[in-house]
């Protein structure tokens, strides 16, 4: 995990997801941390759409769901990125998994809300926390 925090922290999002394949071949099996970081290294290479394919990879474990973290970091990358929409569905998919969003998700997704300029969904969003 430490080479991937590196190449993530310089954004080298296909170095990011070249280790993560690396592990996968050596049948080496990345936590959460490890997803973070090459979530976030996607997210600062604009690669949003990679971000949720990996959260589905995440999602399609049995018996294994992401960790809180790693849908923070996707909704994260989803709103640096524009796509506030798409870390509405991030949340619906939590619930359809049966996950309720706790005030740390619901935060990073008013961030993401701010961020977008939806002002109105922001602050239904906090509604939700109160």
């Amino acid at each position: 995990s430490t080479a991937i925090s590196a190449v993530a922290k310089a954004g080298q999002w296909r170095s990011a997801l070249g280790l993560l394949e690396h592990m996968r071949k050596e049948e080496i099996h990345p936590d959460a941390v490890v997803y973070n970081y090459v979530i976030s290294a996607l997210s600062k290479g604009g690669q949003w759409d990679a971000a949720l394919r990996l959260l589905q990879d995440c999602l399609d474990i049995p018996d294994q769901l992401p960790q809180t973290s790693t849908f923070c970091t996707v909704i994260k990358c989803l709103g640096d990125n524009g796509e506030w929409e798409k870390g509405l569905g991030v949340i619906g998919t939590m619930e359809l998994k049966g996950v309720t969003p706790d005030s740390e998700v619901l935060t990073v997704m008013i961030d993401a809300l701010d961020n977008c300029k939806q002002p109105l969904l922001a602050q239904q969003m906090r509604d939700k926390i109160k």
